[in-house]
């Protein structure tokens, strides 16, 4: 393995634990609510629905809270199951958690 490939291996293990340090409770309903069946963090979890490696650069906190409330918003083919059923609070540390995501 190269040198270059291991810094980066590395910077992204370090960007990932940053996120989950900075919001815990984000990260921890992350893969309570199974968000990490569908979706992959650095490699990590499900194929199924977008890569969320660095969805904190590409998207606003509010779309995150509009996506996790109503999927089908912003693609009506979602198959992304609505979480409009959590406490706002939740869905507020999910947005904080993905906003980390950088």
């Amino acid at each position: 393995m190269s040198v270059r490939i291991l810094i980066i291996i590395v910077a992204g293990i370090a960007a990932l634990n940053a996120a989950c340090q900075s919001h815990p409770e984000g990260a921890a309903l992350f893969r309570r609510e199974r968000c990490i069946d569908c979706h992959t963090i650095r490699g990590e979890g499900g194929g199924v629905g977008p890569d969320l490696t660095a969805v904190g650069r590409k998207r606003s906190r509010d779309f995150m809270i509009e996506q996790i409330r109503n999927p089908k918003a912003h693609n009506p083919n979602s198959i992304m199951p609505s979480f409009a059923h959590l406490p706002e609070q939740d869905i507020g540390h999910l947005a904080d958690y993905l906003s980390g995501l950088r």
